[in-house]
C-alpha cells in the first residue's frame, strides 16, 4: 500500500511539473481582480491583516491611504490602494529603512548572544536540572 501511494504521489508531481507553467502562464492577475473599492475592514485584511490600533496609527501620523466617503462610508479606492503600496515600496528601499534593518539585525544578534549566555536560558535547562538533583 505504502509503495502504491508514493508511485502515485510521484505520478501527480510529475503531472503538476509538465503541466503546472502552462495554467500559471494562462492565469495573469489582471486590474479587474482587484476590487473597485475598499472598506477599511477589507483593506486592512487584503493588506496583511493589518490591525485596527496599526490603521489608526496610520491615519493619524499621515500615511494612510486617501479615503474617500460613499455616503456615511469610508472607502479606500483601488488607485489610492495602489498608491499607498507603491509608497510603502519606495519607503522600504529607501536608505534610511536600510540602515535602520541592519542596525535591527544586529541589535538582535547581541541580545540574542546575550540570551543564550544567560544561565536561564532553554538550552541550559538540563544542566540546571542535574544540579538540582544534585543539590537534593
Amino acid at each position: 500500500m505504502d509503495t502504491l501511494l508514493s508511485a502515485f504521489r510521484d505520478f501527480l508531481r510529475e503531472l503538476l511539473k509538465e503541466f503546472l507553467p502552462e495554467i500559471l502562464a494562462n492565469s495573469k492577475p489582471d486590474e479587474k481582480a482587484e476590487q473597485s473599492a475598499y472598506t477599511r475592514e477589507q483593506f486592512c485584511k487584503a493588506h496583511g491583516n493589518i490591525s485596527l490600533s496599526s490603521w489608526r496609527k496610520m491615519r493619524r501620523e499621515g500615511w494612510a491611504p486617501d479615503i474617500m466617503l460613499f455616503g456615511t462610508q469610508h472607502m479606500v479606492s483601488r488607485e489610492s490602494a495602489q498608491k499607498w503600496r507603491r509608497d510603502r515600496e519606495a519607503e522600504a528601499k529607501s536608505d534610511a529603512a536600510i540602515l535602520e534593518h541592519e542596525r535591527l539585525v544586529a541589535h538582535g544578534k547581541i541580545i540574542g548572544a546575550k540570551a543564550a549566555a544567560s544561565p536561564l536560558h532553554v538550552s541550559k535547562r538540563g544542566k540546571r536540572r542535574k544540579k538540582a538533583k544534585e543539590k537534593r
